[in-house]
């Protein structure tokens, strides 16, 4: 019985010291060479680590993001992918594609953000919901430039000064929520009037 009850002991330790040694292992981890380890100790930031093979106190005292700083990231505003193709095929979102010039005509207009993170700890602890807010104020900086010029402009002869005046507003609107973005390019993807003057708008242009 004495022997039995040895026994149990020995296997609840031999237990116990497996899941403490599984624990202490959890916090090893690799930093890739195209992110940046940022630790958080107690949910704040504690420090930044290069790439590499490095080890944080495991969970719940330390956890590790991994931000991808190397990578160019991509955003769709006015239009969503539906396949890549061929042919692609994509659906406009008219809530976000619609705007309303400085001569007081409407546009429909996609455009593409590209941008990647150039302050890690930034762009973790302070903006909330970073891909919101860089949508909404991407669409914001393109609403306010479209908003500066004429239809003619916006449909054809300003595409490369339209996306130098958005670029520079957003990065400004992003350097101001100090959000550890930086705004790679802005690229308009389409620019026409909407589908219910469109024949209309050009019959015009053609006579």
């Amino acid at each position: 019985m004495r022997i039995k009850m040895v026994s149990a002991k020995k296997i609840a330790l031999g237990v116990v010291l497996f899941i403490i040694a599984i624990w202490l292992l959890s916090g090893v981890y690799i930093v890739h060479p195209e992110e940046e380890g940022i630790i958080r100790r107690w949910g704040r930031y504690y420090t930044s680590q290069d790439p590499g093979i490095h080890y944080h106190i495991p969970w719940p005292v330390e956890r590790v993001d991994k931000p991808p700083i190397a990578k160019i990231q991509k955003m769709e505003i006015g239009f969503k992918t539906i396949r890549v193709g061929p042919p692609a095929v994509y659906q406009d979102l008219e809530e976000e594609s619609l705007m309303l010039t400085g001569d007081i005509n409407i546009v429909d207009l996609w455009f593409i953000v590209q941008y990647r993170i150039k302050d890690a700890k930034a762009y973790l602890f302070n903006v909330k919901h970073i891909k919101k807010t860089i949508k909404d104020a991407a669409e914001a900086a393109m609403r306010q430039t479209i908003g500066d010029r004429g239809v003619d402009e916006a449909l054809a002869i300003g595409k490369e000064e339209i996306q130098d005046a958005a670029e520079k507003r957003l990065q400004r609107i992003l350097d101001h929520y100090e959000s550890g973005i930086h705004v790679v390019t802005v690229k308009l993807q389409d620019v026409h009037p909407p589908g219910e003057v469109k024949e209309a708008f050009e019959g015009v242009a053609s006579a």
